[in-house]
Formats: structure tokens, C-alpha cells, sequence
């Protein structure tokens, strides 16, 4: 189905139960502002164009958006009490503009997820003349079923939570979100999101917008530095640029607390790295490239017992100097061991959705 023109208004309108919009192509501005839409109202597999405008709607259950595009600005935002949605399915969508919810109270299932590969999509038969094609002595048309194209969510831009209530039953599994852009307007909207799982105690979810949050955030401070220095503010800039750096960090050794592999891959390094210094510290000759290389696993017990963040085991090392360059060697040794070791085990407890 396609609606004519370029305008659609349907503002405070009511409509029935189980209206059916499938497969229709709607214009490019669609007002639906203030409208009164039963239960079971289908908009699977639909495409708005430029501007779509639910704000103030009132909303029963069982409303479905599975597969459909949104061109460009969706609002389904409210400030009243009565504006909720009791169950609501958005499996498949592509917002490719902006979606603001805001002030809206999800009372019931809402699905940002995954469309499962046994749902269908439904449209209209059509003949060769672009005729719908109906039912054999019946007034109901035929419809092809065919896979979705698109399984997953897809936002182009963050979307607007602000002031939101989500239902326990909220799931963005599979949801497909933009790359950061560092504007604060979406450190605000990850943090939104991430705060309202957190109040649920969903930890997976809390984690996942707490990743997102952190990406922004960090480019968000080296834009604020660049533009700074432009403005030769360097005190701003120093202070942006030292956020940025240890947030850069953060992501490159941990991934921003949730991987175990790169901690230890790097305390692996470290032990290396180490283990030829205290080589070159004790004259023992290098052996890298010779066929007997007992010396080298000396090297390495000397560095593994100095990697280990506890207190009383270099007794067991047969490395003795005085050297100050050594001194400090072993100092940042140990300091960057006690890192692994610590990010290791936030990977760990965040894993586990330990407190």
C-alpha cells in the first residue's frame, strides 16, 4: 500500500483494533500526533519517509514496527502520564534519523531484538500489471511470504531515552548502534540508557551502554582539546586531552574493564620484555638465536617471580643488584604486574556480574 502525497495527517485520530498498515509506504511527513490506536495495530515491514510523529499518541498493546524503515525523524515522545506503551515490537527497524522516546513509560514487552528466521514478511501479491491478486471467489487479497532481509536493529543515530521507564522485559539483542561521534548529546544518551538498566540491576545491558558511554566520552574530550587549542585555552586542552589519553588506555589494555585476554596478553609481554632486561642486567649471553638456551628459561623464572604482586618471593630470585637503573626497572615492573593483575580481575568480576 502507498499513501499519496507527500503529507500524512492523522492527527487525534482513532483507530480499531488490529488495524493492519503492512507493507505500506507512507510520505514523507506523517502526523499521527495525539491519536488513539487500539491494540494490535500493525505497521510491520512499512517505510516513513522524512518525519514521522507519534508524540502524545496513547498507545494499547501488542503495537508492531518488525522491519520497518524510518527514513528520517521519529517521535513518539510524551509528558503525560497516560502516554505508555504496554507492550511494543521494534525487532528488524532501521531508524536512520533521529528517535526520540522521551517521557514515555514502557509498561510491557518492548523489543529492540532480534527477528527470529521463522518470522516472515508478509506483502501484498501482486500480477503482472501491478494488480493486487485476491482470494479465489473472496474479497481478501494474497500474500507473498518471504525472509527478512534485515534481522537486526539498526540505529543511525542515538536514540533519545531521556526521562524513560523501560519494562524488565527490554531487549536490545543485536541492536546495530552508530559509531561514536563524540558529541555530548550522545554521551548523554548512552548514559541514559545505561542508568536505566543499571536501576534494573540488568548488568549485561548496563555494561554494554557503559562501553558506549566511555567511547563517546573519550572522543568527546579529544575534540574538546583540539578545539581548545585552537582557541590557545591550554589549561582546557591539557585537562581534555589527559582525560582522553587515560580513557584511550582504558580501551586499548582492557576494553574498558570487560577483557580478560588483553591484560593477559600484555602481563605476558611484560614478562618477556623483562625477562632480556634482567638478562642484560645479570651478563647472562643472549640466546635468541642460539640452539641451547637453558640461560633463557633462568630469564624468565627471574621475571615470573618478580611479576607476581605479592610480597616475600624474591627470596626465591638469584638476582642480587644494587644498580639504581635495576631498582627501577623492578619498580616499574611491578607496577605494571599490579595493573594486569587488577584488570584481570575486573574483567573477572564484571564477567561474573559480581558487586
Amino acid at each position: 500500500m502507498s499513501l499519496r502525497g507527500t503529507h500524512n495527517k492523522f492527527n487525534s485520530a482513532s483507530w480499531g483494533p488490529y488495524c493492519r498498515f503492512e507493507d505500506a509506504r507512507w510520505g514523507d511527513f506523517v502526523a499521527i500526533a495525539d491519536a488513539e490506536l487500539c491494540s494490535g495495530l500493525q505497521f510491520n515491514n512499512c517505510v516513513f519517509g522524512h518525519s514521522v510523529n507519534f508524540d502524545f499518541s496513547r498507545f494499547s498493546s501488542g503495537l508492531n514496527f518488525t522491519g520497518t524503515i524510518f527514513e528520517g525523524l521519529v517521535q513518539f515522545s510524551s509528558s503525560s502520564d497516560v502516554d505508555i506503551f504496554n507492550s511494543i515490537d521494534f525487532r528488524g527497524c532501521e531508524f536512520k534519523g533521529q528517535v526520540d522516546f522521551g517521557g514515555r513509560k514502557f509498561l510491557g514487552k518492548t523489543n529492540f531484538g532480534l527477528i527470529d528466521e521463522s518470522t516472515k514478511k508478509r506483502s501484498l501479491k501482486l500480477d503482472e500489471n501491478g494488480m493486487i491478486v485476491y482470494k479465489e471467489d473472496s474479497i481478501f487479497p494474497q500474500f507473498n511470504q518471504t525472509d527478512f532481509v534485515r534481522r537486526s536493529v539498526i540505529f543511525h543515530k542515538q536514540p533519545n531515552f531521556h526521562g524513560c521507564e523501560l519494562h524488565q522485559d527490554t531487549s536490545f539483542e543485536g541492536a546495530e548502534f552508530p559509531k561514536p561521534t563524540g558529541s555530548e548529546e550522545a554521551v548523554r544518551a548512552y548514559r541514559t540508557l545505561k542508568l536505566a538498566f543499571s536501576n534494573q540491576q540488568a548488568t549485561r545491558e548496563h555494561q554494554r551502554f557503559f562501553k558506549f558511554e566511555m567511547a563517546e566520552e573519550g572522543l568527546f574530550h579529544r575534540t574538546s582539546a583540539m578545539n581548545a587549542l585552537r582557541m590557545f585555552k591550554l589549561r582546557s586542552a591539557t585537562r581534555d586531552l589527559w582525560c582522553w589519553f587515560l580513557i584511550m588506555i582504558y580501551r586499548i589494555f582492557a576494553d574498558y574493564g570487560f577483557s580478560i585476554l588483553r591484560p593477559f596478553f600484555f602481563w605476558c609481554l611484560s614478562v618477556i620484555i623483562f625477562a632480556y632486561v634482567y638478562g642484560l642486567f645479570s651478563g647472562y649471553p643472549i640466546c635468541f638465536y642460539s640452539n641451547s638456551c637453558e640461560i633463557q628459561a633462568e630469564w624468565l623464572k627471574e621475571s615470573l617471580i618478580y611479576s607476581m604482586p605479592f610480597s616475600g618471593l624474591d627470596k626465591f630470585s638469584k638476582v642480587n643488584f644494587d644498580s639504581l637503573c635495576f631498582l627501577i626497572a623492578v619498580f616499574i615492573y611491578k607496577a605494571f604486574s599490579i595493573l594486569w593483575f587488577f584488570l584481570i580481575g575486573l574483567a573477572l568480576r564484571n564477567f561474573f556480574k559480581l558487586k
